[in-house]
């Protein structure tokens, strides 16, 4: 038959080797009543001593455990406010991408719109240069018709001083 020690060591032991470690009875030959009570004081003493290191030990697990859990809280902390910068710089690149893109397409409507208006004005330069060619073509056949009408009024000048001429001779 094996028991558990009493001691904590965890070793089987028999029941002759284990009755070493119980105080001796009352009705044994050479009981001492002081010596048992020392025993159980000198037991007492020991087993306050071991539950005060439980206790000490408990509280050093409890406070390791707090530390463990301060330094998760910690880095999940660490990791959401880095997330946070990641989602803020990505916020902003986007931003900026955009604001980039709509600078461009203000810049294309700008230069499109210069565009049409240097059509115009080359439509309207156009228009001009061919009202400038029609009146230049409209003087120069006024041009030519007083030189005709000029020459016409010489040439029945002539006429005329011819004939008075020929009637005054």
């Amino acid at each position: 038959m094996f028991f558990c020690g009493l001691n904590g060591a965890g070793k089987s032991r028999t029941l002759n080797s284990h009755m070493s470690y119980l105080p001796p009875l009352p009705h044994m030959h050479g009981y001492d009543v002081r010596k048992a009570q020392q025993s159980n004081e000198g037991e007492s003493q020991q087993s306050k001593e071991r539950e005060s290191q439980e206790a000490q030990q408990s509280k050093e697990r409890e406070w390791q455990k707090q530390a463990q859990q301060s330094k998760e809280r910690e880095s999940q902390k660490k990791a959401q406010q880095s997330e946070e910068r990641s989602r803020r710089m990505e916020e902003r690149q986007i931003r900026k991408r955009v604001a980039e893109v709509e600078q461009g397409r203000a810049m294309k409507r700008q230069r499109m719109m210069e565009d049409r208006h240097a059509e115009k004005l080359a439509e309207e330069g156009r228009e001009l240069a061919e009202a400038e060619e029609r009146l230049r073509m409209m003087k120069d056949r006024h041009a030519e018709e007083r030189r005709r009408d000029a020459e016409e009024i010489k040439r029945l000048k002539l006429q005329i001083l011819q004939q008075e001429n020929r009637h005054g001779e």
